[in-house]
């Protein structure tokens, strides 16, 4: 692997974000379908309720949407957290060069992934803001990078 200090563009970021984002959705409905079907199997089974509505009228939606943003944002945490630490990068972003490297080109610590992955949270006030930063600068740094420390790079793998 070849890693240079070249800044990964801000419109190759957009489209590993963009498929990341629909790898981690698809994984997210998947455990999703599966907790549910457990509570209403465990309701059905265990305490004896009834089976009368369907797996998709038992649970409200306002419930349903909670349990999807808690499974999504446990598995984005680990995904990215454990991705940026191991490998520097995810499964989106490997096959299109980026790698994420702390400010000498180095790979991150912990501290530095947890760091980022939270940071993202800061980058999406208001209105995502905090990733078009990358756009502007020439440094291409977004504001969850500047927080954690950390660069994405081009690279070869």
């Amino acid at each position: 692997m070849t890693v240079t200090m070249k800044p990964a563009g801000f419109w190759i970021r957009a489209l590993a974000a963009l498929l990341d984002g629909i790898l981690l959705t698809a994984v997210a409905y998947a455990a999703e379908f599966a907790v549910l079907g457990a509570m209403y199997l465990f309701r059905v089974w265990v305490l004896g309720g009834t089976a009368e509505l369907p797996l998709s009228e038992s649970f409200s939606a306002v419930f349903v949407q909670v349990v999807n943003a808690i499974i999504y944002a446990l598995l984005a945490l680990v995904y990215y957290t454990y991705g940026h630490l191991r490998w520097g990068t995810t499964l989106a972003k490997r096959p299109l060069g980026i790698k994420v490297v702390n400010e000498k080109g180095g790979p991150i610590t912990l501290k530095q992934s947890l760091l980022r992955n939270l940071g993202y949270v800061l980058s999406y006030l208001p209105f995502g803001a905090g990733f078009l930063m990358a756009a502007l600068n020439a440094e291409k740094r977004a504001l969850h990078e500047l927080v954690s420390g950390t660069r994405s790079v081009r690279a070869t793998f």
